[in-house]
């Protein structure tokens, strides 16, 4: 989960769910306990810590509440991730739904629903990104159309 805010860390435990949160080390007072404990034990067979680094930054460790395999552990973040490059970061940084302000909740949710709706034809229609998709159709009325149809 990507920035986890603490009052819904709250409530999903106490609710007993299950969670994946991702901890950087500018969170001292959750970091630096979790290092130390991790650093000091002894890793389980199929315990792993992966060390990435991709766009500059440099990502290793993850509190998890189940005890699973690193491998399971690992699909589970590709998952999460998965979703959140095809579908939440069109819809943020391409079509600027973080930029969206407005009063009304329903209107702001129904213009989340277009985006969503114009991110499936996009990617129905053959396009894998969606910013050369809008490059090509732009001023295309007659072809935007024809993906509707």
């Amino acid at each position: 989960m990507r920035f986890t805010r603490p009052k819904t860390l709250s409530l999903m435990v106490e609710g007993g769910n299950d969670y994946m949160v991702s901890v950087k080390a500018n969170q001292g007072k959750l970091y630096h306990p979790i290092e130390t404990s991790v650093r000091y034990r002894q890793p389980r067979p199929t315990a792993s810590t992966p060390c990435e680094r991709q766009h500059g930054r440099q990502e290793q460790r993850f509190v998890v509440s189940i005890a699973t395999t690193a491998r399971l552990c690992n699909n589970r973040v590709r998952g999460h991730w998965s979703i959140e490059n095809r579908l939440h970061w069109p819809k943020d940084v391409v079509l600027h739904e973080d930029d969206t302000y407005g009063r009304n909740p329903n209107a702001l949710l129904k213009a989340s629903l277009l985006r969503s709706i114009t991110i499936d034809l996009i990617r129905l229609n053959g396009f894998k990104s969606v910013t050369s998709a809008l490059r090509e159709l732009a001023n295309q009325v007659e072809t935007i159309f024809r993906l509707l149809q």
